[in-house]
């Protein structure tokens, strides 16, 4: 599913009439998820992989706190619907550093209850809280 971003655009790009306005557009992107990189593929090896496809958004590569190394997966956010596709369809199951990328739509992150601290779990049948 495509991800929002409000994006701050002056009206002048748009329109020399409207020089002195600036408005707030929504622009969808679409959430690319790439899967099964080296844990030595940094940024710009990902960046020059889906640029000749298009503008590309933002690339967040995940990295493991400790170590600071990649964890062999990445996030690529495309404005334009079209392009996403085909660079899905071309990428995906290519070879990049020795090894065989999987490339498709990212799945919305699934919802989760918040977590109050105040809230306690069911705890079942006979328990007893201490006072």
């Amino acid at each position: 599913m495509a991800s929002s971003d409000l994006v701050w655009v002056s009206v002048s790009s748009l329109a020399p009439v409207f020089s002195e306005y600036t408005c707030l557009i929504k622009i969808i992107f679409v959430n690319i998820f790439v899967g099964n990189l080296s844990d030595r593929t940094t940024e710009d090896e990902i960046w020059s992989l889906f640029d000749p496809f298009g503008v590309v958004y933002s690339i967040n590569v995940a990295y493991d706190k400790y170590s600071g190394r990649s964890k062999g997966f990445a996030f690529v956010e495309m404005p334009d619907d079209s392009n996403a596709v085909l660079a899905i369809k071309e990428l995906n199951n290519s070879v990049v550093a020795g090894q065989t990328i999987v490339v498709y739509e990212a799945r919305p992150k699934p919802e989760r209850p918040e977590n109050n601290r105040f809230s306690r779990p069911n705890r079942g049948p006979g328990f007893r809280p201490r006072y």
